[in-house]
């Protein structure tokens, strides 16, 4: 008899191979990434000598020379690049934006008023998590980014133009990330501009918030698959859709899910064009629905998630409806 996995590896294939798109993943706050501050010295606390010695602060670059530094540091859990090979990734980019331009970290921290003209951006392997220790994860050369395109950067200007957008080509250091086979794709950013801080989170001027304010965003990764990769079964909650490519102001939504709506009395009469597996009654069965209805098969979901995938209406999805959702799948519903 077919496993289940089978079943789902095979849609997944000829799904896949039907459809020449390349597709772009997103990593950021929704699929994982976790952002810091790490500080190098602070007055009364430490020296600045080049040992972090505290993280747990808003993410941003400052440096006042012989008082303190502070590093941008971030991670970005690969579990989203599952069987995704090095050669398969045909580009990397990061994006990020100055919400905000400090002035002072505290007492004997004062600085310009002016963002850093210049931000270096570092790529490490990570392991999915920010720790202290990041912040000397600077071993790879670095992609130096000129703030001075946008010209003088202060709160006045911010108040002006908005947060200011900047995109890192990183598509090499990413590779070499994947080939490592490492658990995060870790970013430092740093600055050797001195007196400036200069804020890249999503909380606007003087980190008050509320996240978004004024179309900010914390940084993300968008990675561009060429050939597809070789299939693999993952949870539904784990696979991004090939038709959704999410932008700065939308949330991606990993799973599909369908709830029937409410009647008085159920009829296992479908609707005309429904088919198996059709979840959300569109007329076709896409990749997300296909998942759904295996990891109801296998107790992984409730039934009420995708109830269009029971066919018969038996109260469980079967290896024969599951085969016949494929076959929706590649032929479309009648």
């Amino acid at each position: 008899m077919m496993l289940v996995s089978q079943v789902l590896t095979i849609a997944t294939a000829l799904l896949v191979a039907g459809s020449a798109l390349a597709q772009t993943i997103r990593l950021d706050e929704t699929t994982g990434a976790v952002f810091d501050g790490i500080l190098d010295g602070f007055p009364g606390l430490g020296p600045q000598d080049g040992v972090p010695d505290f993280g747990g602060n808003q993410l941003g670059v400052g440096l006042r020379t012989g008082a303190t530094e502070e590093r941008g540091v971030a991670e970005y859990p690969t579990g989203p690049l599952a069987g995704l090979a090095a050669a398969q990734i045909e580009k990397a980019t990061l994006t990020f934006n100055i919400d905000d331009v400090l002035t002072t970290f505290g007492p004997g921290t004062e600085f310009s008023g002016f963002a850093a003209e210049e931000i270096i951006v570092h790529v490490f392997d990570g392991d999915g998590d920010v720790d202290v220790a990041d912040f000397s994860e600077v071993s790879r050369s670095g992609h130096l980014i000129d703030t001075k395109i946008y010209g003088p950067i202060n709160d006045t200007s911010l108040g002006a133009s908005g947060p200011l957008f900047f995109q890192v080509d990183i598509t090499a250091d990413v590779k070499e990330v994947v080939r490592a086979g490492a658990a995060g794709i870790g970013i430092v950013w740093r600055t050797m501009d001195t007196p400036t801080g200069t804020s890249l989170d999503n909380l606007g001027n003087g980190s008050t918030g509320p996240p978004g304010v004024g179309g900010s965003v914390m940084p993300y990764l968008e990675i561009e698959r060429g050939e597809a990769a070789t299939p693999t079964v993952v949870p539904a909650t784990e696979v991004p859709t090939s038709t959704s490519i999410p932008t700065a102001t939308e949330i991606p939504t990993a799973t599909a899910t369908w709830t029937s709506p409410p009647t008085s009395t159920p009829s296992p009469t479908r609707p005309a064009g429904s088919c198996i597996g059709d979840c959300d009654r569109d007329t076709r069965v896409v990749i997300a629905e296909l998942i759904m209805a295996v990891n109801i098969a296998l107790g992984q979901a409730d039934l009420e998630a995708c109830t269009i995938a029971d066919f018969d209406e038996d109260g469980r999805v079967s290896i024969n409806e599951l085969i016949q959702a494929v076959t929706a799948a590649l032929g479309g519903c009648e």
